[in-house]
């Protein structure tokens, strides 16, 4: 006798739904890495500038061209 209802297809699309969340979830997660990236190296110039900066200025103090006073003034400017 035939049967009435969903039989195999029910099971088919049960399947699909944890494989639906796991593509939404990668996509998520690839969103977030690129959002997050950008940041990253928008918060990291002024550092790495600020650390030249201060490379800078430890020759400069190293080789006697500054004050200590200059150089703990210029210092405390260059870190705020």
């Amino acid at each position: 006798m035939m049967r009435y209802g969903f039989g195999w297809s029910a099971y088919g699309v049960l399947m699909m739904i944890p494989m639906i969340v796991i593509f939404i979830a990668f996509i998520y997660l690839l969103v977030k890495i690129f959002n997050n990236s950008d940041r990253h190296t928008s918060i990291r110039q002024p550092q790495n500038n600020s650390l030249k900066a201060i490379d800078i200025l430890n020759e400069r103090f190293a080789n006697g061209e500054i004050t200590e006073e200059e150089y703990k003034n210029k210092k405390e400017q260059i870190l705020k």
